[in-house]
């Protein structure tokens, strides 16, 4: 007959949690991360980088490409990345005009004066589907 089991001690204890739940030692592990990765600087630089690319006229990272419904006018990049905006899908030669952005998702239209809504950002169906995860044997 084996010998009857100890009881442990509660610091020994297995704590089980919820799948999504985060631990005081997460979050202090997390801030140590921001902290010393020097991540918040990288994006700090992203930031600066991405607004010096949109003031020299190169197409937004950030948002999708307008069009107004009103009179057809569009933003289109080039392949070079520079922002145009056009009335043909077919033509390259910019029309010099840009929307101008009057609130989060809403802009002018240069065009008509319409206001055009940012489009909703929907994301690429996944090439490969999901990630199916074999049981283990």
């Amino acid at each position: 007959m084996p010998p009857p089991r100890k009881k442990q001690p509660a610091s020994a204890r297995r704590t089980v949690r919820k799948k999504n739940e985060w631990s005081e030692a997460d979050e202090k592990s997390y801030q140590d991360f921001l902290n010393n990765s020097g991540i918040k600087e990288l994006a700090m630089r992203l930031r600066v980088l991405e607004a010096q690319g949109e003031a020299l006229g190169m197409a937004p990272g950030h948002r999708d490409l307008l069009k107004c419904p009103k009179c057809g006018l569009f933003e289109n990049a080039l392949f070079n990345g520079q922002l145009i905006t056009t009335r043909s899908i077919d033509s390259e030669e910019d029309t010099g005009l840009r929307f101008d952005k009057l609130t989060d998702g809403t802009y002018l239209c240069p065009g008509c004066g319409a206001r055009v809504v940012e489009p909703e950002y929907i994301p690429p169906p996944d090439l490969f589907g999901p990630v199916k995860r074999r049981k283990r044997s």
